[in-house]
């Protein structure tokens, strides 16, 4: 699995986006249970930020973990 880089900088300006990580997905041809444990790392990011009382970064995972449900399931 390759270090997907989304969660080395904790300020909102440098957190990947959704756009980012899809091609990301895409290119790697990331499927199954790699495209599983990726959903539930952003969602442990989320429990971390909500945890912290970070607001912004907190918006940030809610909305990528959001848009990677719809996208690839759940």
């Amino acid at each position: 699995m390759i270090d997907m880089g989304y969660h080395i900088s904790m300020s909102y300006e440098n957190t990947i986006t959704f756009d980012c990580l899809e091609k990301l997905i895409q290119l790697e041809k990331i499927e199954g249970a790699q495209l599983t444990f990726l959903i539930e790392d952003v969602q442990k990011h989320h429990d971390v930020a909500s945890r912290l009382k970070d607001n912004s970064n907190k918006k940030v995972f809610r909305d990528l973990l959001s848009k990677l449900i719809k996208t690839y399931g759940h």
